[in-house]
């Protein structure tokens, strides 16, 4: 398998509890505003047993980073990424220690923004990151104790669009969007 063929399989991989991976769309050409330039691909991950840190790598197409702790984030659940229209790496997760508020952070190009709390939302599962054809990111996620609908969300890239409940659907585990 090519290197090319291997990043495009990477890339469109959904992973663990619903982390979506995508690289960032060809450019068509147009000015686009500027942006720090991310990695071409991303992975975060909820570490071992009781290690509840989120761990983050990136991957340039050719090698993968070292691995890096944030260490002013944890988790419970896995992690998700998502990119906007314009390349923005988005990451999301629930909290941690009976934390079931999710959570969110931007990349800039050389480090993660300052985690921030949705504190209007909350989640027993992981909350899943998807783009779709035109751009525009989502969010979608299973609700907290017994309320088990799917919720959904969009990111306008800088903030979050009030969460909608899809009342037709249920789940006892987080939902995937890609």
């Amino acid at each position: 398998m090519t290197r090319s063929r291997t990043l495009a399989t990477l890339a469109a991989a959904v992973l663990a509890g619903g982390a979506l991976f995508a690289a960032p769309a060809a450019s068509s050409g147009s000015a686009a505003p500027h942006r720090a330039q991310a990695p071409a691909l991303g992975m975060a991950w909820r570490g071992t047993g009781t290690d509840n840190l989120i761990w983050w790598s990136s991957f340039d197409g050719g090698t993968w980073s070292p691995q890096q702790p944030l260490t002013d984030r944890r988790t419970e659940t896995a992690p998700a990424l998502g990119r906007t229209g314009d390349g923005q790496l988005v990451m999301a997760w629930r909290g941690a220690s009976g934390d079931n508020l999710i959570w969110w952070s931007t990349y800039d190009g050389s480090g993660w923004s300052p985690q921030q709390p949705l504190t209007d939302r909350r989640t027993e599962a992981s909350p899943a990151l998807g783009r779709a054809a035109n751009g525009q990111l989502f969010m979608t996620w299973r609700g907290a104790g017994t309320d088990n609908h799917i919720w959904w969300s969009t990111y306008n890239g800088s903030t979050w669009s009030p969460q909608q409940p899809l009342v037709d659907r249920r789940t006892d585990l987080g939902p995937a969007i890609g």
